[in-house]
């Protein structure tokens, strides 16, 4: 025999259920379309679903942020609150970052600044030694007292008169200042000193000196010791002639001196016998005429002021 399949029997308490949700969801579109047909809240009727939006016993209340101003209905979800917090926490930390990089970019800059100077420096400098460091020898101060030799170390320029004359040793400053200036027998410096101490430049407190220098002789005045720029702080000399010769035919000795300079004029001199020196040969002096007790000597116009040419040539 065939068998015969009956089919089963649903259960009526299921079925009672079913029909009873498909009723209350049909319920609900009516009443949406319903809400749509009579222009009731449009777009916001699909919140109602949720219930939140179609309650007017809810009003909306303004929240607002560092960021952002929106409006959040009273009854607003956790989640909403934690999407604001996390903003507010991005913008701190945003404020944070900039305020560290304000703080640290000055200090990053000079230490680049610092760093590229430093790399010039070197540069220019050159590499040190490798032995050790290199210390530069102690630079000594140059004195230069007194003045520039020139007019001030003579008593007139008017050409073909004598005139008084006073030494002047600026140029020659390894003499060890003040100096004396050796007077000679002969327009030479190969011929025999006349003179042993004298005549000085001035007299000053320079120990390094001769100390014949350091002695002033009688009736000098202080302010005249003191001051080598005054032409009257030094010995004066009375030049009765010039010549450019050593004899007939025989040019006289060019002198030069410590910063290139030179000159061939040699100065004829009246030397007081108190000053002539007693290892001098004074019988091979002459005597200058009219003038009893002094002799003639000679010395290089370049230590005498470097005057240059008074046409008054001696015959």
């Amino acid at each position: 025999m065939a068998e015969v399949t009956r089919p089963k029997k649903a259960k009526a308490g299921r079925t009672s259920v079913n029909a009873r949700r498909r009723s209350k969801i049909g319920l609900s579109r009516a009443k949406i379309a319903e809400n749509t047909d009579a222009g009731g809240p449009g777009r916001r009727g699909r919140r109602g679903i949720s219930g939140r939006a179609d309650r007017p016993d809810r009003p909306n209340v303004e929240v607002r942020t560092a960021s952002t101003s929106r409006r959040l209905p009273a009854g607003g979800t956790h989640e909403s609150s934690g999407k604001l917090d996390s903003g507010t926490d991005r913008v701190r930390q945003r404020r944070e970052w900039r305020n560290k990089i304000l703080v640290g970019a000055p200090t990053i800059i000079t230490a680049a600044v610092g760093i590229w100077l430093a790399s010039w420096l070197v540069f220019f400098a050159g590499p040190g030694s490798r032995g050790g460091p290199s210390h530069s020898p102690p630079v000594k101060p140059i004195v230069d007292p007194g003045h520039l030799p020139g007019r001030l170390d003579v008593s007139t320029m008017t050409p073909r008169r004598r005139f008084y004359a006073v030494p002047n040793f600026y140029y020659f400053q390894s003499c060890g200042r003040p100096c004396w200036l050796p007077l000679y027998e002969l327009p030479t410096e190969q011929s025999a000193f006349v003179t042993d101490g004298w005549p000085c430049e001035y007299y000053g407190p320079n120990h390094s000196s001769a100390p014949s220098c350091l002695r002033p002789p009688a009736g000098r005045t202080p302010l005249e010791m003191a001051d080598p720029g005054l032409r009257t702080s030094g010995d004066r000399l009375w030049v009765l002639c010039q010549t450019t010769h050593l004899a007939t035919g025989v040019l006289a000795q060019t002198i030069r001196n410590q910063v290139g300079q030179s000159s061939d004029i040699w100065d004829m001199v009246a030397l007081p016998s108190s000053h002539l020196s007693p290892d001098s040969p004074a019988s091979g002096l002459a005597q200058v005429p009219g003038m009893r007790g002094f002799y003639e000597a000679f010395a290089p116009d370049i230590w005498l002021g470097n005057t240059g040419w008074h046409y008054i040539a001696c015959t």
